[in-house]
């Protein structure tokens, strides 16, 4: 097996681009994540070594994104609440200079409230339309 000799270019997230509609809300969340669930494997096996066939179906994707609970006009807690159901243009950067991820994304609500003496923030899953792009 051969070792990739290339260097390593994992990003530390500490300046992020995150374009909801038309709106940069960077400023309104402590982490977003595209993820990949799923991706079911279906298998079928005849009565001889070589009557076998196999299929991998691609993953669903989902958008998590930890939020502050800012309701204010301009907040991205209020426009989630606000568009629930409504699908959007999303594009997230993790870093500057780094890839863009893009997909649409059908918008979900936050949570509202939390622990006293804390602030406000909530988890929230928005469901992907399809998996992301890539591009530099």
């Amino acid at each position: 097996m051969a070792e990739i000799t290339l260097a390593l270019a994992a990003f530390t997230e500490f300046e992020i681009i995150l374009g909801v509609g038309t709106d940069d809300y960077a400023r309104h969340v402590a982490s977003c994540r595209f993820v990949p669930s799923g991706g079911t494997e279906t298998r079928w096996k005849g009565g001889t070594p070589t009557a076998k066939v196999g299929h991998r179906s691609l993953s669903d994707w989902t958008c998590e994104m930890r939020v502050a609970q800012d309701y204010t006009s301009t907040g991205l807690a209020r426009y989630l609440f606000t568009n629930e159901g409504t699908t959007v243009a999303a594009s997230f950067k993790p870093v500057a200079g780094g890839p863009t991820f893009e997909t649409d994304l059908v918008l979900a609500a936050p949570e509202i409230g939390g622990e006293i003496d804390a602030y406000g923030e909530a988890t929230v899953t928005h469901t992907c339309t399809a998996k992301p792009t890539i591009s530099v």
